[in-house]
């Protein structure tokens, strides 16, 4: 989680809020584009199963309306 929040911190994303749980971590993420656009953004991070390395990771990226 840490790695995917640092990139989009990096890229301009405002983090505002965040939970994990027994091998899932998720936050959600809110931005401003060049033409004031909003957009919200879930970031979900789950391992595959414990004695695993292996991530499944899914980033869920709206325009707000």
């Amino acid at each position: 989680m840490e790695n995917y929040a640092h990139q989009l911190t990096t890229a301009g994303w405002e983090m505002k809020t965040t939970a994990s749980s027994d091998g899932v971590a998720w936050s959600n993420w809110i931005f401003s584009d060049e033409s004031g656009a909003g957009w919200t953004g879930t970031l979900i991070v789950n391992k595959s199963s414990p004695d695993s390395n292996t991530l499944f990771v899914l980033l869920r990226v709206s325009k707000d309306e």
